[in-house]
């Protein structure tokens, strides 16, 4: 078994902050009206009772613009529940992350970034 040493560490943990930049890079589900209707809603707006043919899903993307999945918003049934973060937001967080990750690379190998920072990171 290999001793773990301080630029282990270190890598683990820079590698854990890249991880979690990568994942906020991408399209987030930021809404959907899954739930909020009866299959009645859905009939008398869709002329379908099946709640699968009435749920849409909106996504955003890192720069903002986003996209829907499903059934049009404006006919669907319900009402959007809205959830996670915002773009900007996000940005946010990964411009801390990138900090981090510099700021990691210069310590020495003995005095890793918290273990508190990179539990919030998970």
């Amino acid at each position: 078994m290999r001793a773990n040493t301080g630029d282990d560490t270190m890598t683990t943990y820079i590698e854990i902050m890249q991880k979690k930049i990568e994942d906020l890079k991408g399209d987030k589900l930021i809404g959907t009206n899954a739930g909020t209707y009866s299959a009645t809603e859905a009939h008398a707006a869709i002329g379908v009772g099946d709640p699968q043919f009435a749920d849409y899903r909106i996504f955003e993307s890192i720069t903002g613009s986003r996209r829907t999945e499903g059934c049009d918003p404006d006919k669907a049934p319900g009402r959007t529940r809205w959830m996670g973060a915002s773009a900007k937001q996000r940005q946010a967080d990964i411009k801390e992350l990138m900090g981090l990750i510099a700021n990691e690379k210069t310590r020495p190998s003995h005095k890793p970034v918290s273990y508190g920072v990179i539990e919030a990171c998970r």
